[in-house]
């Protein structure tokens, strides 16, 4: 397996449009989990935007409850099209 030595891990992302045409992620898939993230904010860089989110619902009780709450980094790559958590989110230093 490649080693990432990218600042996120992909996931996959179903995004959607507020009222103002701008996307943002509803939900993402992470080790076999499915959460459902509230986005608080967004910063735009150049080729990338940074939603900073909370965690309001897991699939798995087992693995994800513990994480309502928690607060996690969501990135968007527009030039390759990749969402990815940020590696230094919460998601991943409690796993």
């Amino acid at each position: 397996m490649i080693d990432n030595t990218y600042n996120y891990i992909p996931i996959p992302v179903i995004a959607s449009f507020n009222t103002s045409g701008d996307f943002m992620p509803i939900w993402f898939r992470y080790n076999d989990c499915v959460y459902d993230v509230a986005v608080s904010s967004h910063k735009e860089t150049y080729n990338s935007k940074i939603f900073y989110c909370e965690i309001i619902k897991a699939s798995n009780e087992d693995e994800g409850n513990y994480m309502i709450g928690k607060r996690i980094e969501i990135i968007y790559y527009e030039r390759n099209h990749i969402w990815g958590i940020v590696k230094n989110s919460s998601l991943i230093q409690d796993v």
